[in-house]
């Protein structure tokens, strides 16, 4: 059992003395692979080319929207469940879609008092607190 935390304890001091590193995700939404090349010789695309980190292995999600594919890269999970499946957020406890005030619905009286009682949230991480949003 000794063995057990001994072995925990040395885990959390290796990664304690680790420093962290920076990572800048940059997304060129809707810029082709060929697009890419045909401009590679300028310093911008240059330096992404040799210093940046590419994969072939990456595929979009469906719905292959934009906001959709973010949101999954940045939370590691599909659209249903991230709720973010286009340019609206669909709240799949309470069938409730929400489409950034461009329908009549999202005036509705629920509806602000469902995203409207994310404020007090909001509020808290103005104070450095660490936060994950999710409809409830």
């Amino acid at each position: 059992m000794m063995s057990f935390f001994l072995k925990i304890l040395e885990f959390f001091l290796l990664f304690h003395t680790i420093s962290a590193q920076k990572l800048a995700v940059v997304i060129t939404d809707g810029l082709a692979a060929n697009t890419f090349y045909k401009f590679s010789h300028l310093p911008v695309f240059r330096t992404f080319e040799e210093e940046g980190v590419w994969s072939a292995k990456v595929f979009p999600v469906f719905p292959t929207f934009s906001i959709s594919n973010r949101h999954s890269l940045m939370t590691g999970v599909l659209p249903r469940r991230h709720g973010l499946i286009g340019d609206h957020v669909y709240n799949w406890r309470d069938d409730v879609k929400f489409q950034n005030f461009t329908a009549d619905s999202d005036f509705s009286r629920q509806c602000i008092q469902k995203w409207t009682a994310l404020k007090d949230r909001l509020d808290d991480t103005e104070n450095g607190a660490i936060l994950a949003m999710q409809p409830n």
